[in-house]
């Protein structure tokens, strides 16, 4: 019986943890839709920036050569991982200040659903 208990138990609190994984995720995906708009608005004056370059007699190819260069570098920059207080976090996370790494406690109670379910498969498997 109090296997029983303990079980119905270590359920709910599984259930528990993964709803509040499941809320963390979803709020980070509610923050994306203006960093993907940010990102697009930088790309399209980007190709305009380029296409007046070209086009403009008063530019001359070294400036071109220069910011296709210094788009390839801030590319390259914005993707590398670094660690921060023992969190690894994306640059361009740091950047635009939106929550990159884990959350604050994501990995303790990833740890603690781990827990939680490798219990509950040692209790149903003495329980069979």
């Amino acid at each position: 019986m109090a296997e029983r208990d303990e079980l119905a138990q270590l359920e709910a609190e599984r259930a528990r943890l993964l709803s509040m994984i499941a809320y963390q995720n979803r709020s980070m995906r509610r923050r994306s839709p203006w960093l993907k708009a940010a990102a697009l608005g930088f790309l399209c004056g980007s190709v305009v920036f380029v296409v007046v370059a070209i086009a403009s007699i008063q530019n001359s190819v070294s400036d071109l050569i220069l910011f296709i260069g210094f788009v390839g570098l801030s590319g390259y920059i914005f993707t590398r991982k670094v660690t921060v207080f023992g969190i690894t976090i994306p640059v361009i996370a740091i950047i635009t200040l939106s929550p990159g790494g884990p959350s604050a406690g994501e990995t303790e109670t990833r740890r603690r659903l781990a827990d939680c379910e490798a219990r509950i498969a040692k209790l149903k498997e003495g329980h069979s």
